[in-house]
Order: C-alpha cells, then structure tokens, then sequence
C-alpha cells in the first residue's frame, strides 16, 4: 500500500496478485467536466475491471454505480458523491465528508488492505432514500459464476474476480447490468456487485469490504469487523478506530 497524501490518494498493491487499484479522496474542479463524477468522485478505481461513466439521468443501471454510495428519493434518479465538504488522510485511511442533498450529510472512510479495501459510511438522513453502493465492474460477457448468499455477492469471470461484503449485515446483495460501451476498458455491459437498502430518516452506519484479483480466486479472507457503536474497525489483528 503506498499512500500519496498531497492527493488524497492511496495505491493498493500486492506482490502476489497483478491487479492494483487507486482509493481516492474526491477530487472537485468547478469546471463541472463531462462525467465529472464518475470520473474523479469514485471511491476506487481499477487498472483491470476499470470504471463505468454514467449513460443518463434516469434509472440504476445507468448512474455508473460502481465503486460509489448512491443515493434515490425512490423516484430512481440517483446521486453519489460528487464535492467533499472536507477531506483528511492519515496513514491507514480516507475520511471525507459529502452531501448529496443540503440535509443529507454522508462521513465517508475508505481504509486500504493488501488485497482490497473496506468502507465506512455514516449517513443522516431527513428524508427517506433509496442507497446502493456497488464494487467493482466485471466485465458481463466473461462471467462465468454469481455466488450470492446473505450479506455478499462475489462475481467470478474468465480474467477475475470482484466481490462485495456487507459488514454489518443490513443490506441485500444486487447485481447491476450497465448497458454497453459505459466501462472505459471494456465494450460489452458490465456487471456490478451491490448492497442495496433503504434509509429511513435518522442516522445510520453503512460498512462493506471490496476484494477484487485478477486470479480465477480471491484469495485467503482478512479476518474483519465494525463495532458501530464503539466506532471501531478490527482488520486482521489490527483496530482501528473510526472517527
């Protein structure tokens, strides 16, 4: 893992698996560039499965949900993270801090680990929301299995695989088929690993982890829990606290 703090920026990468990935704290240019969100608001970003840009306004499986938290009034139009309000590194995590909506206020840390990387959310909400929050895009033409069970969902195709991992046990796993040509490596529709739930107002803690190789297997589990009340992340014989 090699942090890059003057971006807000840190790079996974394992010695045994060739797949690297790029955590980023939100980069925000007033310029308001073409698919500005999708293409520096992301949580992640991969150099194999890459990442999808937005192909409309209306419906999920066109909001580029890949490696983002979005959010939908229940009318399925979708917002994600687009400008932090504050943004703060330290050496084992991302900590910003975003509203899609001006009484919508989203605490997000990304935390990496040596074969991927576990995100926390804090949501308070007043109004009620549809939430989604995708992993990374595999490419749909070389899937070759979809294991979904509880609280994950682990897509495995012909060059890799991705998997999602609900830590906390809240949500349900969906899988999300973007249409073609929205992924920048790829031309075929791709297939997005989800957890999707719906917040009542209140406050509320989300918590995932994201795996992702290039072998035809992920490798051994990291042992990892969230105490949301005591804000405390356990990563392998690590703990880690969430503030």
């Amino acid at each position: 893992m090699h942090p890059i703090k003057e971006a807000g920026q840190f790079i996974i990468h394992s010695d045994g698996n060739r797949h690297a990935s790029l955590l980023m704290s939100g980069q925000y240019d007033r310029n308001n560039f073409v698919n500005f969100d999708a293409k520096y608001g992301k949580f992640a970003y991969s150099s194999h499965f890459g990442f999808t840009l937005e192909r409309g306004i209306y419906g999920l499986n066109h909001a580029a949900c890949d490696s983002m938290l979005m959010f939908s009034e229940q009318d399925n139009y979708w917002r994600g993270r687009r400008e932090c309000e504050s943004v703060e590194m330290t050496d084992a995590l991302i900590r910003s801090v975003w509203r899609p909506w001006s009484d919508v206020i989203v605490t997000t840390w990304l935390i990496p680990h040596e074969y991927g990387h576990v995100r926390i959310h804090r949501v308070e909400t007043q109004r009620t929301l549809d939430c989604v929050e995708g992993g990374f895009a595999v490419n749909r033409h070389q899937l070759t299995h979809n294991d979904t069970s509880e609280n994950q969902l682990t897509l495995t195709t012909r060059t890799g695989v991705c998997q999602i991992v609900d830590l906390l046990t809240t949500r349900q796993p969906l899988t999300v088929t973007t249409p073609p040509n929205s992924n920048i490596l790829y031309a075929s529709p791709g297939e997005i690993p989800c957890l999707s739930t719906t917040l009542t107002p209140g406050a509320h803690w989300l918590a995932c982890a994201i795996n992702a190789t290039m072998h035809s297997s992920l490798p051994p589990p990291v042992i990892m829990a969230f105490d949301c009340g005591n804000q405390v992340l356990m990563l392998d014989s690590k703990m880690l606290e969430i503030k």
